[in-house]
């Protein structure tokens, strides 16, 4: 549910939803091209900690979130062709 006030973020699928369905003022504005590899790195970090934190509270271990972190490294390095 969103809350009453400010926010700069990143809108995904779920936000996006909300957005779309409430009666509350929003302005959205594009990413800026000089921030956005900076705005979007930020984003998939919390993402990807948030993986991390329920993969631990769903039983598993550090050994299952060593093989997502080399899952994600390697996609991003199939997409980007970095070394």
């Amino acid at each position: 549910m969103l809350q009453n006030g400010l926010y700069e973020q990143i809108i995904n699928e779920e936000l996006n939803k909300e957005l779309v369905e409430t009666d509350r003022l929003s302005q959205i504005e594009p990413i800026d091209t000089a921030e956005a590899s900076k705005l979007l790195a930020k984003y998939v970090s919390d993402v990807v900690k948030r993986g991390m934190d329920n993969l631990i509270d769903n039983g598993g271990n550090l050994n299952e979130q060593i093989a997502l972190a080399n899952q994600i490294i390697a996609v991003i390095k199939s997409k980007t062709r970095e070394t």
